[in-house]
């Protein structure tokens, strides 16, 4: 299954984030999880732990997903992402 991925640009950042530190936001769809997400931005579903530390404010747990819920996706260094 595809992962349809919504991404927010600069405009609609929260005023906590500093900037430079997060670039591209998600929000969440029915049925994701921090694994599949990070295998849509980063290839690679073992990086779901740097999602939950991006967005430790509104994410305490993995399983803690809402659908409709914004998450800061971080750039992660080598991956261009």
């Amino acid at each position: 299954m595809e992962i349809i991925r919504q991404i927010l640009w600069k405009g609609s950042r929260p005023a906590s984030i500093e900037p430079g530190t997060h670039t591209r936001y998600h929000i969440v769809k029915r049925g994701e999880t921090l694994a599949t997400i990070a295998a849509a931005y980063f290839g690679n579903p073992l990086l779901s732990q740097s999602l939950l530390d991006a967005n430790r404010d509104v994410l305490a747990a993995p399983e803690a997903l809402v659908p409709g819920q914004t998450l800061r996706i971080p750039r992660c260094a080598g991956l261009g992402a």
